[in-house]
């Protein structure tokens, strides 16, 4: 009897060891949809990881910090990145200061933390995902390292009084600012991309540099404050309904561009287009003003003083 009790006991005890394994397991380890990721804890208890001998901050284990300051390195191999929902609706955080050591914030690493203030992006910086802000709501002002080579798609949605935003001289991209409520923005001479949603409704005024090279989708969206635009001779491209919503009714496409997204003059007011000889790929050039909820085609009038061969018109969206 006393076998069996401690036979009983004995499987007990080893279930108990191998479950508690499995649990550990689970808190030290995670996954980025493509690879297991081993996390490690800190003295100062951030959670981080170890690739290529760099190391990814993933949270910490104090949720009550008002002021989080990120190390310049740990284990002696440097901080470059914030993961992905690092301290997403952490809550308690005012400030953030990042070493000059980092290179990325992942996808809303601070998404939902509606007390934050302030927070430096340090000159080195080179990727801001989509969300790293989101509902950053306490968030007025910040600036923006030329260093930066990509933004994802509403970084800072959501971002309602976010309206300061200083662009370092020297960055080739725009932010996409869509969410936030911001009516003007100084646009350096060194932007060479405005991105899809990089204005919010709220502007009213956009002046293009000469420099500038392309304008992607969506990127006026609804901007129906703007009441006129002037293309510099510069840009080269015009992407899928850039100018959607946008109640301007005339726009000079300066020779030189070589490529018109489809739509990319729907929801204008534009009624006569001339397109450039320059021009080498077409999309469909459909413009309408959806003012009683039904479809008006505004465009009238257009002169093609490019060749009009299949390289060059999109046969899957005619040109009108």
């Amino acid at each position: 009897m006393k076998n069996k009790i401690l036979g009983i006991f004995v499987i007990l005890l080893f279930f108990c060891i191998v479950f508690s394994c499995n649990f550990d397991n689970q808190e030290n380890f995670i996954t980025d949809g493509t690879e297991i990721i081993e996390i490690s804890f800190s003295e100062s208890g951030f959670k981080y990881s170890v690739r290529n001998n760099t190391v990814s901050i993933h949270g910490i284990d104090d949720n009550t910090l008002v002021k989080l300051i990120i190390p310049e390195e740990i284990e002696g191999l440097p901080v470059t990145r914030i993961a992905s929902e690092a301290f997403y609706n952490i809550d308690n955080i005012i400030e953030v200061v990042l070493p000059s050591t980092i290179k990325e914030i992942g996808e809303r690493a601070f998404g939902s933390c509606n007390k934050l203030e302030k927070i430096n992006l340090p000159s080195g910086i080179e990727r801001i995902e989509t969300e790293a802000f989101y509902n950053a709501s306490n968030l007025t002002s910040i600036f923006l390292p030329a260093t930066i080579t990509h933004y994802g798609s509403t970084v800072f949605y959501d971002c309602h009084n976010l309206n300061d935003v200083q662009i370092e001289d020297g960055a080739t991209i725009f932010p996409p600012l869509r969410g936030t409520e911001i009516n003007e923005i100084t646009i350096p001479s060194s932007i060479k991309i405005i991105p899809s949603y990089a204005f919010p409704p709220s502007i009213t005024e956009v002046v293009l540099p000469e420099g500038l090279e392309r304008i992607e989708e969506l990127a006026f969206y609804e901007c129906n404050k703007i009441t006129s635009i002037k293309l510099p001779s510069t840009i080269k491209f015009l992407g899928s309904s850039c100018f959607y919503g946008v109640p301007i009714t005339q726009l000079e496409l300066p020779e030189g561009i070589e490529e018109l997204g489809s739509g990319c003059f729907e929801g204008t007011k534009i009624e006569e287009l001339y397109i450039p000889k320059s021009v080498k790929k077409l999309g469909s050039l459909d413009a309408y003003w959806d003012d009683w909820g039904l479809e008006t085609y505004t465009l009238k009038k257009i002169t093609f003083a490019c060749d009009l061969n299949e390289d060059v018109i999109n046969t899957e969206y005619p040109v009108i």
